[in-house]
């Protein structure tokens, strides 16, 4: 029984580690998309807000790949990368350091699997935006934030979707109430999927901008 466990183990690993690039193309071509049709309507502070979330998505994409090919946990990365019971930028900049060396000792090149864009990134720039973003604040009035075990947890075992056309969010899978509008580059989590009306496919999820939760239509980005 503990042979099988094993060989379960390193399968759900593999299939993590090969979804991960596919998940990160589907990522590019929505934000590639969301920035065409809505950069003419969106300020510097809407594109700055937009390229956070990309560095975000990058930055669990590659805490994704690294579990998914050593078979590690999330308890098990933040005992590697956190000081004590807490995960700061400058720790998880040198982890993000890490995985560039070892991309480069591996032969990894420029945009594979082993980069998952982060090239395009310094590592502690990507860090800071990913703990301000998850973390909690570290000390009143203070700016500096950190990570804690649960959070990292949360925030790997979430999908994310990056919004690529303008779609209204309901409050039922059909014939529901409009109660937000999702505008183009914005995160949203997904907490459910399903098939709504004529087979049309739908996800209930939170809009990260106000917490609302609804009903979106899931449009393919090719």
């Amino acid at each position: 029984a503990g042979a099988c466990s094993e060989r379960e183990m390193r399968f759900v690993a593999h299939q993590l580690l090969q979804e991960v690039p596919a998940t990160l193309g589907r990522l590019r071509r929505q934000v590639d998309t969301a920035e065409s049709v809505a950069a003419p309507f969106l300020s510097s502070d809407d594109q700055s807000m937009i390229l956070n979330d990309l560095v975000v998505q990058m930055v669990l994409c590659a805490l994704k790949a690294y579990m998914g090919e050593t078979g590690a946990d999330a308890a098990q990365v933040f005992s590697e990368v956190a000081q004590g019971d807490r995960l700061t930028s400058g720790g998880l900049e040198r982890f993000l350091e890490g995985l560039r060396e070892r991309r480069g000792a591996s032969g990894g090149v420029e945009g594979g699997p082993g980069s998952l864009g982060l090239d395009a990134f310094p590592s502690q720039h990507a860090a800071e935006v990913f703990v301000r973003y998850f973390g909690s604040q570290a000390d009143a009035g203070g700016d500096s934030h950190n990570i804690s075990l649960n959070e990292l947890c949360e925030c790997v075992s979430k999908e994310r979707l990056v919004c690529v056309v303008a779609s209204p969010m309901h409050d039922a899978l059909d014939d529901g109430t409009e109660v937000d509008a999702v505008e183009p580059g914005e995160l949203l989590e997904v907490i459910e999927r399903a098939e709504g009306a004529a087979g049309v496919a739908r996800a209930r999820c939170r809009l990260l901008r106000d917490d609302q939760i609804g009903w979106i239509t899931l449009h393919d980005p090719k």
